[in-house]
């Protein structure tokens, strides 16, 4: 063997943790074709270590040197009972795990439970498309974390063949799986699972229809928008995952998704999202208010131009001009200038009121 290599795996074992994290490291850049096993083994050997600065010095060389062997080595790992050396071990093989996938396909007939839901999280983790049928499949696993592991698996491949099954699972006893098979379907994407989502009964565990919501941003289908305000007209709470599906659904669908929502009269559940402190739904919710015009909106809205955020700001700001008629808006924007002393809101501030007064030229010049 190489004498400095022995070192470095030698110097992988002691107990200097610099020296640990730089071997390790090194191992991985150098040519290491005749020692290949000695150094695997050893980089295995650190994914337990208690210092991250270690396993992750470990996970890069592996990574690096990648190969079927590391594969092979690396499945031993899956029965580990360090927590960290297993979860390191699964993140290596759904970034290698390619050159030795059919040992990782094989992970799926294991006996033991946990090692069949790791696959499932790797071969999705990989977009591995032949995997399919197989976690197709372990839908029905009896153990319920390797069916979720399947489901969220087959989400991520894509495969329009899983719809069916996962229709069908939107039907199980358990709710975890209900949630899964719902985002998964949301992720597919085709419009065949519409009509299965607008099904669900209103009277549905509350975790259920988030995700199924949540879902319906991704099917670009305008159908789900009257079940959505029915969700919205039983139980307001919801207004926080409806609210970017909306928006979803109006940059594929157009504006008039948002008529639909103002007719229905569900718009004072969008309103009290003005107040949210999920930056996300904050800025959906005020596009949202935008759109529908909601004068009602126009106080929460001059309150949100102290914003810290300035992509709030600009978007309150988009959004207050739209509601109101531009002589109402340079009234709220000059009222603001006079009360602030924050020179960069005070900047956004004259920018749109000289804004408005071109707008204002170009009309009266019509």
């Amino acid at each position: 063997m190489d004498n400095h290599v022995y070192v470095l795996i030698q110097q992988t074992q002691a107990g200097d943790v610099d020296r640990q994290r730089q071997s390790a490291l090194e191992l991985g850049s150098r040519d290491i074709s005749a020692h290949r096993s000695e150094v695997i083994q050893a980089l295995c050997h650190l994914l337990g270590s208690e210092h991250i600065h270690v396993r992750e010095a470990a996970e890069e060389a592996l990574i690096k040197i990648g190969g079927r062997d590391v594969v092979a080595a690396l499945l031993p790992y899956l029965k580990n009972s360090s927590t960290t050396a297993l979860n390191y071990a699964v993140e290596i093989l759904s970034k290698i795990g390619n050159v030795g996938i059919d040992l990782i396909v094989t992970l799926l007939n294991s006996k033991d439970h946990d090692v069949r839901k790791f696959g499932c999280d790797i071969l999705g983790n990989l977009r591995y498309a032949d995997s399919v049928y197989d976690l197709i499949e372990l839908l029905n696993d009896p153990h319920i974390n390797v069916a979720i592991a399947a489901g969220e698996a087959l989400g991520k491949l894509g495969n329009a063949e899983a719809v069916p099954p996962l229709i069908r699972t939107l039907r199980h006893p358990d709710t975890w799986m209900k949630c899964i098979a719902a985002e998964a379907l949301g992720k597919i994407g085709e419009h065949q699972a519409v009509e299965a989502l607008i099904t669900i009964p209103l009277d549905e565990e509350p975790i259920v229809l988030y995700s199924v919501i949540k879902a319906m941003g991704n099917l670009h289908d305008q159908r789900v928008v009257p079940y959505i305000i029915s969700i919205l007209r039983s139980n307001p709470m919801f207004a926080s995952s409806a609210v970017q599906t909306i928006e979803n659904l109006a940059t594929q669908q157009g504006d008039n998704v948002y008529v639909e929502l103002k007719t229905a009269g569900v718009t004072t559940s969008f309103i009290r999202l003005l107040s949210s402190e999920n930056i996300d739904v904050l800025r959906s919710a005020i596009h949202l208010v935008g759109k529908l015009h909601l004068k009602e909106a126009v106080p929460p809205l001059k309150n949100l131009l102290r914003h810290d955020s300035p992509e709030i700001v600009a978007d309150v700001i988009a959004a207050l001009v739209q509601i109101e008629e531009p002589g109402v808006v340079t009234s709220i924007f000059q009222q603001v200038l006079a009360q602030t002393t924050d020179t960069q809101l005070k900047d956004r501030l004259q920018q749109a009121l000289n804004g408005l007064m071109i707008d204002e030229k170009k009309c009266l010049k019509l």
